[in-house]
């Protein structure tokens, strides 16, 4: 008892600590409930091998892997495949555990293995109440006591004592007072936010930032990212690019904004065939404007549901290691705001610029709006629009946005502005007869510039994505022989050539388009995620009359699905009514729809069967192979060797029914005493009787004989010992019943 207590409270700590340290790392499902009871039962397993004796120890073991067997056998055949894939963390959980028992039994039995492990243990809650996140009590806790264990296993060995001195009973005594400490720091609720260590954070932090404004300082003019997939300030190049990764910025947002964002940074209108260019570069509030038209259209096209179709989003913005002119953003920007008065942005154009360069420690708060153009309403919309926007209207919408006094904002800035984007993004544009002949085909009908357009970046994405296309042939030298080149002849390329070949394209309709250049963001359901060099993209957007600028994705595998559900007309007539609207939510705009209450299912009798069949069958062939090891080895032994077993085997069965060899009674003692017990018959009356005579202990006679005499039995003594075993068990099935006889007769002699 004392080995087996010594080793769990060495060992379940370990095992409580990482199979709790485990848990987010293996793959399970949510709202798992089996982890835990398995990890538990599997530990339980490992300390019946290591404890109990003899063949025993196999069974709970061989209970649970029949059970393992009964889960995987309910299923279908075309099933069972895919659900050993999606538990296979249960094997995961095999391997934590057993690999948990044994390092904890180096340190049960190991003491430079037990400090070590208790110091690694200790620097790590150290390193974690430091940097974050904060460990789980429930991970602090055996923590804890695995630590205090070493300490006092280490202050007792090293203690002179006299009296009691084994090392395993005193840890076992004072291991409670471990218990109730650990228990104590388990219970006690601990503050949600981390240690703050705002002396050391602070010093550690100026530091930091001096070393990196250090670098700014000498570094500021470098391109860290240059030639890295289409961002840098110098203009694109068509060649072949290398793929870097480096954390460049930093985002935080208010709400989910789908499964990507892109920030835009360079925007570009003249291509002469090799590089773009920026000729459009007066300093007007382009961007407000573009959001401000695109809200006053969808205010004037669908005013009730104008959710559907654009939200409002923030994004907080932080540069590390970026050197860059810009300040990145997405296109339909309505307000940014750097948190360094010093970092005021100008604008070219479309693009915003920083009075000096930018780097690490730039921060921006920006408010943009998120188009649905993904949806197929969109579209709809986009190609069905009421032109012109009215001027009521964009007065409405300059007002609730608070622009109405704002410079540069009012609806004959807007007029002028419509004409500017004809004047710069649709510059007279050529293409080959074989490209108008494959535009013709590509468009046949299509009826409105939004259809086009979905039907160009359709085709485009269509083609093959590499960074190694090769450098473009010193003969092109326009955008007719680029479009050709990448249509008829290589047909592939990386981002630079598909969002040059659609702004060609769409230009070749008579829509205006550019080139933008900047970082396509994954975001998922993130709320803050790091933008790395390899994130850096070009993409083009498009200019249609009365919606504004809408950015299209025709480079192969880049599309993001960022569509979010209309709202239902039928059930909802007006904004207004849409109290359980939540313009926060993304997509998450549907109604809700009651689900239909499931069919009560007949319990499948195979779910209580199969797994219990599986468990008598392993217990039958354990009783079966164990029986036939005893009568392998009963054979073998001579006729000494089978009394001697066959009366120890007569001793265990008068346990079974009670009676026990006391502290310092003789075996003719106890034959006497049985006897009485056995047959009713008072000691004070029959303390001269023979239990042997006419009694089915004659065994312990011989047993007496073989023990304490020098005499060999003869063969003629088996016999009579068999018939008394016999006769117990006559006994037994009179005072404990059949079904008790059956179970210690399968249970065999235990040889």
């Amino acid at each position: 008892m004392t080995a087996l207590l010594y080793d769990i409270i060495c060992i379940f700590p370990v095992l409580l600590l990482a199979v709790v340290s485990a848990a987010p790392f293996i793959g399970l499902p949510e709202e798992n409930v089996t982890y835990y009871p398995l990890a538990a039962l599997l530990a339980i397993c490992c300390f019946c091998i290591k404890h109990l004796k003899g063949r025993y120890k196999a069974v709970l073991p061989g209970i649970t892997l029949a059970l393992g067997m009964g889960v995987i056998v309910l299923k279908d055949a075309e099933e069972r495949a895919a659900f050993i894939q999606e538990n296979i963390w249960a094997l995961w959980c095999l391997g934590i555990v057993a690999a948990a028992f044994l390092l904890g039994m180096l340190i049960a039995y190991d003491l430079k293995v037990r400090l070590i492990s208790s110091a690694a243990v200790f620097g790590l809650l150290i390193y974690f109440m430091v940097a974050g996140p904060q460990p789980d009590r429930v991970q602090t806790a055996p923590a804890l006591f695995l630590i205090l264990l070493s300490v006092i296993d280490v202050i007792q060995r090293y203690w002179k004592k006299s009296g009691y001195t084994d090392t395993k009973g005193h840890l076992i005594s004072v291991s409670p007072f471990a218990l109730l400490l650990a228990l104590i720091v388990f219970l006690i609720p601990a503050s949600e936010k981390p240690y703050d260590w705002n002396i050391v954070k602070t010093v550690a932090g100026r530091i930091y930032d001096g070393i990196k404004y250090t670098a700014r300082f000498f570094h500021g003019k470098d391109e860290d990212y240059g030639s890295v997939m289409g961002f840098s300030d110098s203009g694109p190049s068509f060649g072949n690019l290398f793929e870097g990764e480096k954390e460049l910025m930093k985002i935080n947002t208010d709400r989910q904004t789908g499964p990507g964002i892109y920030l835009a940074g360079r925007v570009l209108d003249d291509f002469n065939g090799r590089e773009w260019n920026r000729t459009y570069d007066e300093d007007h509030e382009d961007r407000l404007m573009d959001s401000l038209e695109t809200v006053s259209s969808i205010m004037q096209y669908d005013e009730d549901y104008n959710f559907d179709y654009y939200k409002r989003v923030q994004l907080y913005i932080t540069y590390n290691e970026f050197n860059t002119a810009y300040f990145l953003a997405p296109s339909k920007m309505l307000e940014l705001v750097p948190e360094n008065e010093k970092e005021a942005y100008i604008q070219h154009g479309f693009e915003m610029c920083g009075e000096r360069k930018l780097g690490y420690g730039t921060k921006y708060l920006l408010t943009y709006i998120r188009t649905n153009e993904r949806n197929e309403g969109f579209t709809t919309y986009a190609d069905g629009k009421s032109l012109p926007i009215e001027k009521d209207i964009w007065d409405q919408v300059c007002y609730a946005f608070h622009y109405d006094k704002t410079p540069g904002c009012s609806y004959d800035d807007y007029m002028a502005y419509t004409e500017r984007m004809f004047q710069y993004y649709l510059p007279q544009t050529e293409i080959s007869e074989r490209a108008e002949a494959y535009m013709e085909e590509l468009l046949d009908g299509a009826e409105g510039d939004m259809e086009k357009l979905k039907l160009i970046e359709e085709a485009l994405s269509g083609f093959e994505y590499t960074l190694t296309p090769g450098d473009l042939p010193e003969e092109i030298d326009n955008e007719a022989e680029f479009l050709d080149r990448l249509l008829f002849e290589t047909g592939e390329g990386y981002c630079t050539y598909y969002a040059t070949a659609f702004v060609i394209m769409a230009r070749s309709i008579g829509v205006p388009a550019r080139f933008v250049q900047g970082f396509r963001v994954p975001m998922n359901s993130s709320q803050s995620v790091s933008v790395m060099s390899s994130m850096a993209h070009a993409w083009p957007e498009a200019y249609i009359k009365g919606v504004g600028w809408i950015a299209f994705e025709p480079t192969p595998r880049m599309a993001f699905d960022s569509a979010w559900q209309f709202m239902n007309r039928e059930s909802t007539t007006a904004f207004e009514d849409r109290s359980h609207f939540d313009e926060g939510k993304d997509g998450e705009q549907q109604e809700d729809i009651a689900e239909p209450e499931e069919e009560k299912k007949a319990v499948d009798l195979r779910v209580i069967f199969i797994p219990l069949g599986l468990i008598v069958l392993f217990l039958l062939v354990f009783v079966l192979l164990d029986r036939m090891i005893q009568s392998s080895r009963y054979n073998k032994m001579d006729t000494q060797q089978k009394l001697l077993v066959n009366c120890r085997y007569g001793i265990r069965l008068l346990r079974s029914m009670g009676i026990r060899i006391s502290q310092g009674e003789t075996l003719q003692e106890f034959a006497l005493r049985a006897y009485n017990e056995l047959y009713e018959a008072g000691e004070e009356n029959n303390t001269e009787a023979d239990p042997y005579e006419g009694t089915c202990l004659g065994f312990i006679e011989r047993y007496e004989q073989l023990l304490y005499s020098d005499k060999k039995a003869g063969e003629e003594a088996l016999p009579a010992v068999m018939e008394d075993i016999s006769g117990l068990f006559g006994l037994i099935r009179i005072r404990k019943g059949r079904i008790r006889t059956l179970i210690i007769k399968l249970g065999g002699m235990r040889i």
